[in-house]
């Protein structure tokens, strides 16, 4: 399959509104938080990687992920639910002083590091995926990091596709027309990763699979003749940016974005248990 390149003034211009959206919340963060209490800022996702074709980022629909470290005073300020509101609201006003005429309002998907970093199998960025926004480097991965993550990928895939097939319809029968891209909110953080998940069971070099912009994605699982996959994989985004021409109004759109979903993972299901039983072997 053939993926249409993005154009070079709209990637720009996107790419910028992207970048855009983290300085603003660093900003607010550094307005509300006390002083020397923001330790550091990096932003990921696929706001920061290369963009070879349409689907590698998808305005609106796409996240622009912001973690930070915080001081633990800040940081319980922070979780209460005033300082989340005002937090939001100052960083929407500093992006719209800054873009009065933006084409889309990014999708800001904050974490703090401190949390992530107590989930068990917690995994630090590669180099290739971060961008240091504030504060000290990012102490991203290494190649030797991502060495073992196979097993914990085939969980991962497996779980989410538990959540499509069992979840999901539960999410969609009481959103029709428009409403239905609500329910995609849900899964688009597990649609990007099943991606690279998939590649790292079909024998890739597991630190390359997660390196990879979904257009690198598409052309390596093509490459192990999961045409299926590849082309569902990329459907989801492509129904996406459907989406996004129509201000998120055309419910046509959003049946293709969910069944995309579900045909990725009921095909990718075979995929994941060839990688357990190669493993296992």
């Amino acid at each position: 399959m053939k993926l249409a390149p993005i154009d070079t003034a709209l990637a720009n211009q996107l790419r910028a509104e992207a970048h855009g959206m983290s300085k603003a919340y660093l900003d607010a963060l550094l307005l509300l938080c006390p002083p020397d209490s923001v330790v550091g800022v990096y932003v990921k996702g696929s706001a920061y990687r290369p963009w070879d074709s349409v689907i590698d980022y998808v305005p609106e629909l796409s996240d622009v992920d912001i973690h930070v470290r915080l001081a633990p005073a800040a940081s319980a300020q922070l979780r209460t639910l005033p300082s989340a509101l005002d937090l939001a609201e100052a960083a929407l006003s500093i992006f719209r002083d800054a873009f009065p005429q933006a084409m889309h309002t990014p999708r800001p998907q904050l974490f703090f590091l401190d949390d992530l970093e107590k989930k068990p199998g917690y995994l630090a960025s590669p180099r290739e995926c971060v961008h240091t926004l504030f504060g000290p480097e990012y102490k991203c991965a290494t190649r030797r990091d991502y060495a073992d993550c196979r097993s914990a990928d085939a969980d991962r895939f497996a779980a989410d596709a538990r959540f499509i097939s069992t979840d999901l319809p539960g999410k969609v029968i009481d959103r029709p027309g428009r409403l239905i891209w609500h329910a995609i909110s849900t899964i688009t953080w597990r649609v990007a990763p099943a991606g690279p998940r998939l590649l790292t069971q079909l024998g890739s070099d597991t630190y390359d699979a997660w390196v990879l912009n979904r257009s690198g994605i598409v052309d390596a699982l093509l490459r192990h003749g999961c045409s299926a996959v590849a082309e569902a994989y990329a459907d989801f985004y492509l129904a996406g940016w459907d989406g996004f021409r129509s201000r998120f109004e055309d419910a046509t759109a959003g049946r293709r974005a969910v069944l995309a979903a579900d045909r990725l993972y009921a095909e990718g299901a075979a995929i994941r248990v060839r990688g357990v039983e190669r493993m296992e072997g």
